[in-house]
């Protein structure tokens, strides 16, 4: 049964690439090469800079931009231990249009992924901003989220058969390593690699001129998380608080610091 429904799921909208004629094989190596390269550093590796002139680890580091607002308060309660993480003041964040530089290592060593994603940009009429390398591991699943901006284009690098998507009321998948999907990132919506010991990595590109960060954005959607959080520690059962005392405990601490802050 199992089998069957992994058959019969559908894709989401894409771009074919082969119509384009693009080869792709050495730059999937490639891509595989440079995650590997800087996964020590992040899970998720930037291949592109707003700013040239920063050290290596910096230009691959994934800048948080993690409070897109979603209504969900169970999922704010993991949200606000994000948000503690990071400066009350975040001053401006880069947007998608400043991400106009490959990372120096990227055009030194590993210049078949500038040339491809350059080809891929001009086959498809589209130009992205941020590009970035995500890997998700064996028997793992993301967060319900919701993400800035409205679409996603994805080009699956390593996949299989036990990775697929929820979005919204749909589940669907991105196994062919020869398409561009667009994924719709306004619909709260998560990804699951139910394989037992494989890895899945995608390259992951926003439209360049698809969002522009702000401290006030940032802060805004901040105090919601913080108001539902609140809200949801509020409302607990007893039985619920029980089993996960420690987490709703660590919770309360960190509504009270972010409060004071």
């Amino acid at each position: 049964m199992l089998e069957q429904l992994k058959l019969n799921l559908p894709e989401c909208e894409y771009i074919d690439l082969r119509t384009h004629n693009i080869y792709l094989g050495d730059f999937y190596s490639d891509c595989v090469k440079y995650y590997k390269k800087h996964s020590h550093i992040t899970q998720t590796v930037n291949i592109k800079t707003h700013n040239p002139k920063l050290s290596p680890e910096a230009q691959v580091s994934n800048i948080y931009t993690g409070y897109t607002y979603d209504c969900d308060s169970r999922d704010a309660i993991s949200k606000i231990f994000e948000i503690d993480k990071q400066p009350n003041q975040v001053g401006e964040i880069p947007g998608e249009a400043d991400y106009v530089y490959y990372n120096n290592d990227i055009l030194e060593d590993y210049p078949v992924i500038a040339s491809t994603i350059t080809s891929i940009e001009t086959a498809t009429n589209l130009k992205f901003g941020r590009i970035k390398l995500r890997c998700v591991g064996p028997q793992h699943v993301e967060t319900i989220h919701t993400d800035y901006g409205d679409v996603r284009f994805h080009l699956p690098i390593v996949t299989n058969d036990d990775v697929f998507f929820v979005s919204g009321n749909t589940t669907f998948h991105m196994r062919d390593t020869q398409k561009l999907y667009m994924l719709d990132t306004n619909t709260p919506h998560t990804i699951v690699n139910a394989s037992g010991s494989l890895y899945r990595l995608h390259l992951i590109c926003t439209p360049q001129c698809d969002y522009t960060f702000t401290n006030d954005k940032i802060m805004s959607a901040t105090a919601q998380y913080i108001s539902y959080a609140a809200e949801a520690l509020s409302n607990l059962t007893p039985h619920d608080a029980l089993l996960n005392k420690n987490v709703y405990n660590r919770a309360r601490a960190t509504l009270l610091k972010l409060k004071k802050s």
